[in-house]
């Protein structure tokens, strides 16, 4: 994640998620599995998608793609996003040094898992999703991909997250930078 504060506003840029490439394992409500993201599964998910949001910590709206202070695009490495945010309290916590990573919410639309042989493990692979949200996150994910799934009416959403140690540069001398680096360090550990 790089961050650049900018006056009253950050612009936020860095990879959401990565594809095809297997997440730690993960707890759902069937029990254990790691994930994978197949390539090409964000862009068809964003070909479809009428808008995107652009969240903080899931919760508060901060943008959209529709607002236009958020771009997103799948490469050959994964979900790539920018944002460029005049929302205060997500300047506020950029200033205080506490934007850890990204995450993205999404429904699955071909659930599709497969035992791995020999563990109780089993393995999910993302084919093809709804793209809801992504958020721009102020805590550090407990795990390289974390998973929260809430019902509403019978439809799955989930939650995913990637820790990813932000790359600070600042145009407002009178932001403290200090928080950044301590808080990249024990990401780092």
């Amino acid at each position: 994640m790089k961050v650049e504060i900018r006056g009253d506003a950050v612009c936020i840029s860095g990879y959401v998620n990565a594809v095809e490439r297997d997440s730690k394992v993960l707890q759902g409500q069937e029990g254990p599995f790691v994930e994978r993201a197949e390539s090409g599964v964000f862009q068809r998910a964003l070909d479809r998608a009428a808008n995107v949001f652009l969240k903080l910590n899931h919760g508060r709206d901060i943008g959209s793609v529709a607002e236009g202070n958020l771009k997103l695009r799948e490469d050959a490495v994964g979900l790539y996003a920018e944002a460029t945010v005049a929302d205060a309290e997500t300047v506020r916590e950029a200033r205080a040094g506490h934007l850890t990573g990204w995450s993205f919410g999404f429904s699955d639309r071909a659930p599709c898992y497969e035992q791995q042989e020999g563990t109780e493990v089993r393995k999910r692979t993302l084919r093809d999703i709804d793209l809801a949200e992504v958020s721009v996150l102020t805590i550090a994910p407990a795990y390289i991909a974390t998973s929260i799934e809430a019902r509403s009416e019978g439809a799955a959403s989930e939650l995913r997250s990637i820790e990813d140690a932000p790359e600070v540069h600042n145009t407002d001398p009178a932001t403290d930078l200090a928080a950044y680096r301590i808080k990249r360090l024990k990401l780092e550990e």
